[in-house]
């Protein structure tokens, strides 16, 4: 019986160290985010609409500027290129754990306005706009990530004579499976002693 209950509390100590390792692990963490960004090349290809992948390092006349995006996309604000910035975290974050516990998406909008505040600048100089595509890692993405994929679903129903409500269904769910999965792989390939959680 003390057998049950200690795995009972253990379990949860076990997920949630697992997820914060695996935001720190550098291997499964560029997985996860160039999988979610060839899912989104391919939608804007399937769009019709013209990007470039990893843009932006020497492409000012000066050469100075580093990357500032994953995925840059051509003529989409007001004539303006829209520098994509792909972003996982975890609410297990010590940084943001309380106020993700109390608000739903805190994690999200951190990881948001971290990407403004790096790259705006960068983005501005460049002419183009910064949007960042923040998702924490049980799924849930940030407002600014809603509000780009509810366009490019428009921009995706148009070309595939679909509808808007099954290309935001699709998106969503091509995105947040690859996620669950990738997370879920991780997960599976760690194994951990007692000792790692009582320590």
């Amino acid at each position: 019986m003390a057998q049950i209950v200690l795995s009972a509390l253990i379990a949860p100590l076990t997920l949630m160290t697992i997820m914060l390792r695996l935001e720190n692990s550098g291997g499964d963490a560029v997985l996860r985010h160039n999988k979610l960004r060839d899912i989104l090349v391919e939608s804007f290809h399937l769009a019709h609409i013209h990007v470039q992948v990893e843009a932006g390092s020497g492409l000012s006349y000066d050469r100075s500027h580093s990357r500032p995006t994953d995925i840059l996309v051509f003529d989409w604000d007001h004539g303006k290129p829209s520098a994509l910035d792909l972003s996982v975290i975890s609410p297990l974050n010590a940084n943001i754990l309380n106020e993700a516990g109390m608000t739903a998406g805190a994690a999200a909008q951190a990881a948001k306005v971290r990407k403004h505040t790096a790259n705006d600048q960068k983005c501005t100089e460049l002419g183009w706009s910064c949007v960042p595509l923040a998702v924490e890692s049980y799924g849930a993405w940030g407002k600014e990530a809603q509000e780009f994929f509810a366009l490019l679903a428009s921009r995706l129903a148009v070309h595939t004579s679909s509808n808007k409500s099954k290309m935001t269904f699709e998106l969503y769910s091509q995105l947040n499976l690859s996620l669950t999965r990738l997370i879920a792989r991780a997960i599976i390939s760690r194994s951990f002693s007692l000792a790692d959680f009582v320590a």
